[in-house]
């Protein structure tokens, strides 16, 4: 079986690494995401995540015993969608808006299995993610370095912004890059085995809390 993650985030790769029990091969999308005229966060995501799957499967040529994995994550806050930082002001700009207050992290994820029979399966998962008030010394702290970098919201919770987080309501993983209780079990439906204790173990270790996986 070979599975490929359209996406070049090592994180999404590492967390994938936990559970699958075979090699991931990552080949980034080059699909154009600013060409997607869309305002509602949860449609946006799962139309990208699908776009970003079809555009590295239009480049395969063997894709006998193939699952492909796209996925797109975002950020919304009061249903507008809040993009990655394109500087470090604007980084300051996003995380004085989430300062103090309550947004969600919604990952759109789409599964396209290849072989023998094809199939595919799509998700959108939103987690509430709930921000301290930043002050003035943190915000320069945190902006000093590279943590905003390429983030959707100007944040990785798994990285130095985690202490700016002392509540999320839903799934942890999810907000690191991938709910992966959720693609466990469908790749789990299609008679994949996984290491879910694995993946009990990443919740609670990062996230603190238990995963509901089975």
């Amino acid at each position: 079986m070979k599975f490929i993650l359209a996406s070049a985030s090592p994180d999404r790769k590492r967390l994938l690494e936990l559970a699958l029990p075979f090699p991931i091969t990552t080949i980034p999308s080059s699909f154009n995401e600013s060409s997607i005229k869309i305002t509602d966060p949860q449609l946006l995501a799962l139309t990208l995540a699908k776009q970003k799957n079809q555009t590295v499967n239009q480049q395969l040529t063997d894709k006998t015993d193939t699952i492909l994995l796209g996925s797109d994550t975002l950020v919304a806050f009061q249903n507008t969608i809040i993009g990655k930082a394109e500087n470090k002001e604007h980084a300051r700009e996003i995380l004085s808006m989430l300062s103090g207050s309550t947004h969600q992290l919604i990952t759109a994820f789409y599964l396209l299995k290849t072989s023998p029979t094809e199939d595919e399966f799509s998700e959108t998962v939103v987690t509430n993610v709930t921000m301290k008030p930043i002050s003035d010394e943190e915000m320069d702290h945190y902006l000093a370095g590279t943590s905003w970098k390429n983030k959707a919201g100007a944040y990785g919770i798994q990285e130095d912004a985690g202490k700016f987080i002392p509540k999320i309501d839903g799934c942890f993983l999810n907000v690191v890059g991938l709910p992966l209780c959720r693609i466990a079990t469908k790749l789990a439906s299609w008679g994949i085995t996984l290491n879910t204790s694995a993946i009990k173990t990443e919740c609670q270790r990062t996230g603190k809390m238990i995963c509901q996986i089975k």
